[in-house]
């Protein structure tokens, strides 16, 4: 099947996400093709030459990573290559680097950045330590996992003064398993770049670089009835199931009955009663500081937006985990825009864009806001757990003639 699984959410759908994750690369597939990129800019591409995937070594064992990278337009990228370790964090920069990693079940991750803002990745799992690697005590091991939730609590500014709250979710089975580097890193893929569309024309299907199987098999999981948010210990949010069949498929969907006046609680968490997916008791939310957009000054203004505005904003984290989504919305070409930035307080538009919308573009921010999620593994199975904070602007009318 093909498309987005919409589950009401505002942000970055990651949803779309978890669904092009299957085809980015496995541990050891040693393929870090990005799927065509940016339009006018090809993607770079990452390998590892060694360890291969699987590989052991002994405790205290120094290891050598090699790789390569290359881009159609920098060249050899090899030099900017760098390795992270999901256990030990960064091992270190270039195509032969050697390291001494702890014990444990690792899996190694090689990526690149081109001069248009366009990542490749990939990766291998090895184990360090002759105990380690046996993939016990639900953790799901290295690999991945195919069974995943999504929990997202929403908070909404909107220009008219109003602040509302709400939740939505779904938990799914996929056909492949999701790899666990997505987990580590789920925005590495789309952070630094955007998306650009117009009224009349669809969303590309690659979802920056990361291509949509056409063939993949999705099965929608029930959690229980309700799904029980609360806030500092007491009742907050409680998300009903919704089931619906349309072409010999079951949806299964969660969502609370309409909003609740914020703003948004502190300590959150969730409770699933468990179903097909598994039960999970108080598995807590991150934590999501206020967000306001303070630049441009008047966002929603006709014309505030020109391919060279700075936006800045409030209450930056520069969490790997969180990050900052800019609509932006162009009434005289009916051009969309969605940016995907880094939370460290400020954004420009990356070249590739700026090239994409010429020089005389034009536009109104939509909204903006950031989004951080935090992954709890629950036996085989993850729970993505988010919360989004965000503003909405009004933005001109547009009025279309017969």
């Amino acid at each position: 099947m093909r498309g987005t699984i919409d589950i009401g959410i505002r942000g970055v759908a990651i949803s779309l996400l978890l669904i092009a994750a299957t085809a980015c690369s496995t541990p050891g597939d040693g393929d870090g093709e990005g799927g065509g990129g940016v339009d006018g800019d090809a993607s770079p591409s990452a390998t590892i030459a060694t360890p291969a995937d699987g590989s052991a070594f002994a405790s205290g064992a120094t290891i050598s990573f090699t790789g390569s990278a290359d881009d159609a337009e920098d060249g050899d990228l090899t030099a900017s290559l760098a390795w992270t370790s999901d256990l030990d964090g960064a091992i270190g920069t270039g195509g032969d680097v050697t390291a001494t990693l702890s014990d444990g079940a690792h899996v190694v991750t090689a990526s690149v950045d081109d001069s248009a803002g366009q990542t490749a990745s990939t990766n291998v799992a090895i184990t360090v330590g002759e105990d380690e690697g046996g993939g016990g005590g639900g953790g799901g091991g290295t690999t991945g996992a195919s069974e995943i939730g999504f929990l997202v609590v929403d908070e909404v500014d909107r220009e008219s003064g109003s602040v509302l709250v709400s939740g939505s979710g779904g938990f799914w089975s996929f056909d492949a398993e999701i790899p666990e580097a997505f987990f580590d890193a789920p925005w590495a893929e789309i952070v630094g770049t955007c998306d650009v569309y117009t009224l009349f024309e669809e969303p590309t299907d690659d979802f920056q670089g990361l291509p949509v199987p056409d063939d993949l098999n999705i099965t929608f999981m029930g959690a229980g009835d309700p799904l029980e948010v609360t806030a500092g210990g007491a009742p907050y949010l409680s998300l009903d199931r919704f089931e619906e069949s349309f072409e010999g498929q079951t949806f299964i969907t969660y969502s609370t009955d309409g909003e609740i006046p914020g703003p948004l609680e502190a300590d959150l968490a969730a409770t699933i009663p468990g179903d097909e997916f598994p039960a999970v008791a108080s598995a807590a939310f991150p934590s999501v500081a206020p967000f306001e957009l303070t630049a441009p000054a008047d966002p929603g203004a006709a014309g505030a937006v020109d391919v060279d505005t700075t936006f800045e904003w409030s209450g930056a984290s520069g969490d790997a985990n969180t990050i900052v989504t800019i609509d932006l919305f162009a009434p005289d070409t009916l051009t969309s825009v969605t940016c995907y930035a880094a939370d460290t307080g400020s954004f420009t538009l990356p070249d590739a864009t700026k090239t994409e919308l010429g020089a005389d573009f034009a536009a109104s921010v939509d909204g903006a806001g950031r989004e951080s999620v935090r992954v709890e593994s629950v036996g085989d199975a993850r729970l993505v757990l988010a919360v989004a904070r965000a503003q909405e602007f009004t933005v001109p009318i547009v009025v279309l003639s017969e």
